[in-house]
């Protein structure tokens, strides 16, 4: 990273990283963009993204992150199912399956990626991680 990071002052060129390791994100990223499925789920400031994560991928990417608070060979968290085949996406949200949030409406459409309010957090989903399902299924983060 530090070689990049280098290169990339000595040409005055953007860097586009692309990894799981949203750790590494936080560090020498100034955005990050998730993606699920082949398509962005969820964009914004690394700061803004980290604070309010909105998407239940994005925090379970985050949950993964090993962590020294952690008990010793602590197995870290994973999202139980499948990924979605590449060559076939459905055109319903592509998280659906795995989500424990989906509801119908996840498995009719997927939402577009947009900013609620006009910000510049983007996200696809219809039930964002702060906004309590109808039934109560989870809690704001």
């Amino acid at each position: 990273m530090e070689l990049l990071l280098e290169l990339q002052e000595q040409s005055d060129m953007a860097l586009i990283l692309v990894s799981h390791d949203l750790g590494l994100a936080a560090t020498y990223a100034d955005e990050v963009i998730v993606m699920y499925g082949g398509r962005a789920v969820e964009q914004a400031s690394t700061r803004e993204l980290f604070a309010h994560v909105q998407m239940l991928y994005t925090q379970a990417l985050l949950q993964a992150i090993p962590r020294f608070d952690r008990p010793t060979h602590t197995i870290l968290p994973v999202v139980e199912g499948r990924p979605p085949d590449l060559t076939h996406l459905p055109t319903e949200c592509a998280f659906a399956p795995r989500c424990e949030w989906a509801d119908d409406r996840c498995r009719a459409s997927a939402p577009e990626l947009a900013a609620p309010g006009g910000g510049r957090h983007r996200f696809a989903c219809w039930h964002p991680c702060d906004e309590p399902v109808p039934d109560g299924r989870h809690e704001s983060s």
